[in-house]
Formats: structure tokens, sequence, C-alpha cells
């Protein structure tokens, strides 16, 4: 029989429970009256973002299973830069083989021309591969074609200077080009195609002229025409604004007349002064240009000459070509009746301007040129 005690334990047992459960929640409600209210959606989004944090899908057997989503991107990333290390590596394999080794092959070739790899540099603007091997081919094949027609008349040459000429050449061209943007020179299509149809207008058809330029260039005629025709105009029109220069045409001018203070002087005579001055090849023999009569040189050297009095020398003349001094040696009348025409036998002294040519060259020894294969 339970005694007294025990069962008076138990009697306490449940009150105590039911005294610590009351206590428990009175904590709890304290806890909860101190803070704010959850809406139902800050309710829910515990469970949202435990989802959200292992993505699942439903496998073959209707079981939940983790998406693998985060090593797919992985893979994809890796993916594209092992593809970006490859291409890098390929154009740099590339670059090397066309640079160094003068690769020349079709797959190249064909590379070179789809990427802008660069031959030089001049001035920040590049002169593309493409455009230099271009040019290469085209020259090799006129020297092989000339050697082909007239044997006994083609010059020697080897490929190291055919890559040489090539190079000046396209570096002259990009320097004339800014130049030509700098002075605001421009040619037009239209002067282009008048130019070429010129050329047309000299030959027996136009057929005849766009078959002689497939034969010695194997160009079309457009690339004849961007190759050449566009270029020689801009160079003539640079050439014409440079001459027009007091920059540039001080030097020669000064030059001329320091000539002529000696001629009136006495320290040397004509002969001598053209031996000395003259860009002429008549320089040699005093600047003798024989008998001509009028229409047969430029206006402004053939008005002064003809104004001259026999055994005098003229001040200076300014042509397209540059600074004379004329001596008009004598005058006589050549022919009979209606053919009969006055003439004259002179002798000059030509300080020229700079011709295109030098002066582009010149100009490239101040410019910013950076050869990027060996020519």
């Amino acid at each position: 029989m339970p005694s007294k005690t025990t069962k008076n334990k138990k009697m306490e047992d449940p009150k105590e429970e039911k005294s610590v459960s009351k206590e428990a929640l009175r904590n709890n409600v304290a806890k909860d009256s101190i803070k704010k209210p959850e809406t139902k959606k800050e309710a829910e989004k515990p469970a949202q973002e435990d989802t959200a944090e292992i993505p699942k899908t439903v496998d073959g057997e209707g079981k939940l299973k983790p998406k693998k989503k985060r090593k797919n991107k992985k893979v994809i990333i890796l993916s594209v830069v092992l593809f970006v290390v490859v291409i890098i590596g390929g154009l740099a394999t590339m670059g090397i083989g066309v640079y160094k080794y003068q690769w020349d092959n079709n797959f190249s070739q064909t590379i070179v021309k789809a990427l802008p790899y660069p031959v030089a540099v001049v001035n920040g603007k590049i002169i593309k591969y493409a455009d230099y091997k271009s040019d290469v081919d085209a020259l090799q094949y006129f020297y092989e074609k000339q050697k082909e027609l007239y044997p006994d008349q083609a010059a020697d040459w080897t490929i190291e200077e055919v890559r040489k000429n090539v190079m000046d050449r396209l570096i002259e061209d990009e320097l004339a080009s800014q130049i030509a943007s700098q002075k605001g020179i421009t040619v037009s299509q239209e002067e282009v195609d008048n130019e070429f149809n010129l050329i047309v207008s000299q030959a027996t058809s136009q057929e005849e002229v766009e078959k002689t330029i497939l034969d010695l260039y194997g160009w079309t005629p457009d690339q004849f025409k961007d190759k050449v025709l566009y270029k020689f105009l801009l160079r003539s029109k640079l050439e014409t604004s440079i001459k027009e220069d007091p920059a540039i045409i001080a030097e020669p001018k000064a030059k001329a007349e320091e000539a002529l203070a000696k001629i009136k002087s006495g320290e040397l005579t004509f002969a001598e002064a053209a031996l000395e001055y003259s860009d002429d090849a008549t320089a040699t023999s005093g600047g003798d240009l024989g008998y001509f009569g009028r229409g047969e040189m430029v206006a402004e050297f053939e008005d002064a000459a003809f104004g001259l009095e026999v055994g005098t020398v003229s001040d200076i003349v300014t042509t397209q070509f540059g600074y004379h001094i004329i001596k008009v040696d004598e005058k006589t009348t050549q022919g009979e009746g209606d053919a009969a025409k006055e003439v004259v036998k002179a002798s000059h002294i030509l300080v020229a301007f700079p011709s295109i040519d030098d002066w582009l060259a010149s100009e490239v020894t101040k410019a910013k040129v950076y050869h990027l294969i060996k020519t």
C-alpha cells in the first residue's frame, strides 16, 4: 500500500508541471508581444527560400532530386573561357607564322584577308597585311609578265626588292592620305572615272584596256582605279598644293636667287651656274635647250623667252616645274611662207620644286612609322 508521502508526491507533480507550462506560456507570450507581427508573405518566405536553396526536379521514379544548375553554369563558363583561349592562341600562332616565317599558303592568306593583321603603322594608322600581300603579288605578277613578253628588256628583280618597294609605297600612300585630309584635299569617284575614260579614249577600246590591266596586273578595272588611279590623282593634287606652300618652296627659291646673283655679278658664267645649280638634265651642257617655237614650252617659260633680247638673262621665272633663269642666245625664223615661224635658241637653269615622291620620302622620315615585318 502506498505511503502517504508517495501519494502526496504523485499528487504534487501534476501541479508542478501545470505551473511550469503556465510559466513557459507566459514567457513565450511576453516574447511574442514585443515582436512585429509577420504578414502572410513574410511568414511564407522562409519556406520559399528553403525551397529555392536546393532546386529539385522529379526523376523517373517520381522522387525529388536536386537540379545541377550551378554545375551547368560552371561548365558553360569554362567552355567559353577555353574557346577564347584557343582562338587567341590560334591567332597568335598565325601571326607568328605570317610575320616571322612569311607563311603563304591558302589557309594563312584566307585568315589575313578576313582579319586586319597590320603590316605597318603610320602615325597611329595601320596598313593591313592583306593590302601589302595583294600588292606584292600584283607587282610580282607584273615583273613576271614583263619578263615573259619582253625578255630582253625586262628588269632583274628579287622578292626582297619587291617587298621593300611595296612597303615603301604603301607607307607613302598612307602618309599622303593623312596629309591630304589635313589640307582638305579629296578625290571624287567621278574624277577617277574620268581619268579611266581618258585612258580608254587613247586606246582602241575599253575591252582592250581591261584586258591589258588583267594581263599585266591580274586586276579588275575597279581594282586598277582604286590602287592606281585614285592614288595618282591624290598625289597630283597634293603636289600642286605643296608647290604653293611658301615654307616648302622657300629653299629652291633662295637657291635660284643665289644663282642669278652670281651670274649678274660676273662671279659665274651662265654655263658655270647651270652646272652648279640646275636640276635639269641640260646642266652639263650649260643649260642648252636648242631651238624652239611657240607652243612647245609651258606658257610662262615661253612668254619670258620670246620677250628677251638676244644675249640677255631673265629674272626668275616660275613654272609648274620650279624656278627658271633663261638666257636667249639667238632669235631667227624657220620655214618659208605660211610655214615660217619665229624660234629662239635659249639656255636655262632650273631649280626644281621637290617632286611629290621626294617630298613624301622626306616626310616619312618625320612621321612615326613602325614596321611589323621584315622586308
